[in-house]
């Protein structure tokens, strides 16, 4: 199903879901690293700061181009720089951002808002309209036309007719392109619905000329009702995960959950799938805890997660390990519809790289008690039981040994620092 089938209004939707889930995860790495680890965790709590901090630069320039999309006069200007938007930011995932990555990004977002500059705006919307337009009427040639069925076979050709008039002499007003884009909208939905005989058959009833909300709303009618139809098959909708090998199935990691339609996998590509509906998360984490007061008994406790997207998908982590189970319910103009659930609940360990911070940790307050009691022996052996002590020289040179076994042993610290990068 082609990008066309939107209905009546520009779904801004939200910034890229796995981009805000991993900027506040890494806040939330960096606090648990904060309020754990005393000095050998300052290189790994200021790698993580920086990558929240491209993501959060990325996330501005979006915001921000977005308010200048939405200040363009043209609907259907306004709706085509938002799709272009969503096209860039689509495939940015959890993973951290190199700063080269930021680079190219607020180069590609900066091409993308010359279609906010009044004198630029109408001539980038026609350059775009105009490729889509020519692939279309490449695809639907003379013999493709004569393979669709006679209910729309004039109606196609009508409209394809018109579109290779435009190509060839270009629109003279800004009303003329919209036009264009009307009867490309038109002709990719009777070409895409081809091989549909229901939807084919609703469409058939619509003229060349007909207004093109009605096509929409005929495709996104029929698109509800596959939705609800498949929540009530074996193979219906459900909810997938990564892969039970993938490393990212640990604490703090990432997870992205996607929701899947294995009987009709062409549904979820539509307009109304990925930006029409709205889909309600929850997502449950059941994990075990020690109890203290039970004879080291085990414990099981939930940790409930309710999250909304206006996209078939949704990143999330986990704080603890244990079993992650995921349910979602879809609501479309305000209805509640269908839901769908995981069919195998995702394992969910300890991560690897949290043990090795607190092997660390470990080491500093060993290192710190060992220097204490080193200061504290030595020091009073040395100064503080001869027959003499109470001068301020002595006292001052008590504090200059204590201080010089402290930053002797912060020196060895840093030289296992060096050693791990």
């Amino acid at each position: 199903m082609p990008r066309c089938f939107v209905v009546d209004e520009i779904t801004t939707g939200a910034l890229s879901t796995t981009l805000m889930t991993s900027w506040r995860l890494r806040l939330a790495n960096s606090s648990t690293l904060s309020n754990r680890y005393w000095l050998t965790g300052q290189n790994e709590i200021d790698s993580i700061l920086t990558s929240a901090q491209n993501m959060l630069a990325v996330l501005d320039q979006i915001r921000q181009v977005r308010n200048r999309i939405n200040t363009i006069g043209a609907f259907a200007v306004r709706r085509r720089a938002s799709w272009r938007l969503d096209d860039l930011t689509k495939p940015l995932g959890a993973a951290p951002l190199a700063d080269q990555d930021v680079t190219d990004f607020k180069a590609r977002l900066a091409k993308l808002d010359e279609w906010c500059i009044p004198d630029k705006t109408d001539l980038n919307y026609w350059a775009d309209v105009l490729i889509s337009i020519k692939v279309r009427i490449s695809e639907i040639n003379d013999n493709a036309l004569s393979a669709l069925p006679d209910e729309v076979k004039k109606t196609a050709e009508k409209l394809r007719e018109s579109l290779t008039k435009v190509v060839q002499t270009s629109p003279a007003t800004l009303n003329e392109a919209i036009a264009a884009e009307d009867n490309y909208a038109r002709l990719t939905i009777l070409w895409m619905s081809r091989d549909n005989d229901q939807l084919l058959s609703k469409l058939s009833t619509l003229k060349e000329n007909a207004p093109v909300e009605k096509y929409y709303q005929i495709v996104d009618d029929w698109g509800w009702e596959r939705i609800r139809g498949l929540s009530q098959a074996s193979d219906g909708l459900t909810i997938d995960g990564p892969p039970a090998t993938a490393d990212s199935l640990r604490t703090f990691s990432p997870i992205t959950l996607r929701l899947l339609a294995p009987g009709e996998p062409e549904l979820i590509e539509t307009y109304l799938m990925q930006k029409k509906l709205i889909y309600s998360w929850t997502i449950e984490i059941e994990t075990q805890k020690t109890s203290k007061l039970s004879s080291g008994s085990q414990v099981t406790r939930s940790i409930v997660l309710e999250v909304e997207s206006t996209e078939p998908q949704v990143a999330q982590y986990s704080p603890e390990p244990g079993k992650l189970k995921a349910a979602v319910r879809i609501k479309y103009q305000g209805r509640d519809g269908e839901g769908a659930s995981i069919k195998e609940p995702i394992t969910i360990t300890k991560s690897n790289d949290f043990r090795v911070w607190q092997i660390f940790e470990t080491a500093d307050v060993l290192s710190f008690i060992l220097v204490m009691l080193m200061s504290i022996v030595t020091g009073i052996g040395l100064y503080a039981l001869t027959p003499t002590f109470g001068s301020f020289k002595e006292y001052l040179t008590l504090f200059t040994w204590g201080a010089g076994l402290d930053q002797g042993k912060n020196f060895i610290q840093s030289l296992a620092a060096y050693k791990k990068n």
